[in-house]
């Protein structure tokens, strides 16, 4: 995908939980190089074509990071991180199991009856 001059590397997305986390790079040629500056009180601009190609819009959080190779910011989890065994059986269900094919029929049921509304 190419965004005014900017292109985007997709990496392998990583699913944990069944969140998938969609990691992505920009990358931007060598005669496209933006810059900005530090205020004195320390603030930046990230150039629009970043922040756009990123989805990043006002009041993101983002974690700041140093790095051997310069600062690395990216969006704060939305979620802490856990472990299986802290979030095992915390949706419990007294229903009786369902099967994939039950879980897309009333999937589907569902999405019929919010269409007709």
């Amino acid at each position: 995908m190419v965004k005014e001059g900017v292109r985007i590397l997709h990496r392998p997305s990583h699913v944990c939980f069944n969140l998938q986390i969609t990691i992505w790079r920009i990358t931007m040629p060598a005669n496209k190089r933006l810059t900005t500056i530090v205020s004195s009180k320390g603030r930046l601009v990230l150039p629009r074509t970043i922040r756009q190609a990123l989805g990043w819009g006002a009041g993101v959080r983002l974690v700041v990071e140093n790095t051997s190779e310069g600062v690395l910011l990216k969006p704060e989890p939305t979620f802490v991180p856990t472990r299986p065994e802290e979030v095992f059986g915390c949706l419990a269900c007294d229903a009786p199991p369902r099967s994939i094919i039950e879980m897309d029929a009333g999937v589907l049921a569902m999405a019929e009856a919010k269409q007709q509304e």
